[in-house]
């Protein structure tokens, strides 16, 4: 016989989820799914909008809120989720197989692709070295001067960076990071070279991930954007 559609309650606990203990001893959140809807409405309305016809890879541990909830978002707007083949050495392969259109991930990862090009464009010397040079800066510029930041150029891009992007598959929109600081010169170096934003987020598992996000309009780096809908933050005085 057919079984009754049980839809939960805003206050059922959608799931435990372990926190690893960084800053003190390790626990299990309990999250519910009031909790998850008000993240994903909260960061959507921050600027992370999404779309079916957006496509994902995931690779971050699903144990973890970060995944957790970029996943909900992705399912929520109907979009499409790809899972790296399990080798996280093989990952610029999945990249390059997939084409993913958003990028989420924690900046060891956006360390290491910073590292890769610079060293790449470093070997090459003369005027390869040269004209990427004279394009990162033109672009650079325009990303701290123009209203809302130009991540684009209409001759940068495909005369110099549109090989870079390739890294990446090529058609990735946005990226997020999140889950510890990112070195200033590194979000511009990602925002100048994949011709795409980096939202910056800060949050805990107890708040599914979110508890700041920086807005898409918003290129300079050096901070973690604004507290979004989602969120009530408490302002205390620190000796």
């Amino acid at each position: 016989s057919t079984v009754p559609h049980s839809p939960p309650s805003p206050e059922d606990l959608a799931t435990i989820c372990y926190t690893s203990g960084t800053t003190g001893d390790p626990k299990g959140a309990m999250l519910t799914h009031g909790n998850f809807a008000a993240a994903l409405a909260g960061a959507q309305s921050s600027g992370v909008d999404l779309s079916d016809g957006d496509l994902h890879l995931s690779y971050l541990p699903l144990a973890h809120v970060f995944e957790r909830i970029v996943d909900a978002m992705l399912i929520h707007r109907g979009a499409a989720i790809g899972f790296f083949s399990g080798d996280v050495s093989l990952l610029m392969d999945d990249l390059a197989t997939l084409r993913p259109t958003i990028f989420p991930s924690v900046p060891r990862l956006f360390n290491r692709i910073h590292d890769k090009i610079k060293a790449k464009v470093s070997a090459s010397g003369g005027a390869v070295q040269a004209l990427f040079e004279y394009a990162y800066a033109s672009k650079a510029y325009y990303l701290e001067t123009a209203a809302g930041g130009h991540t684009t150029h209409s001759v940068w891009d495909a005369l110099v960076f549109a090989r870079m992007r390739e890294l990446l598959g090529g058609r990735v929109r946005m990226m997020i990071t999140g889950s510890a600081p990112i070195a200033p010169a590194v979000k511009e170096f990602l925002q100048v070279v994949f011709c795409c934003p980096v939202l910056e987020g800060y949050g805990l598992t107890e708040t599914v991930g979110i508890a700041t996000v920086t807005p898409s309009n918003c290129r300079h780096p050096g901070h973690v954007g604004r507290v979004p809908s989602c969120t009530e933050a408490k302002l205390v005085d620190v000796a």
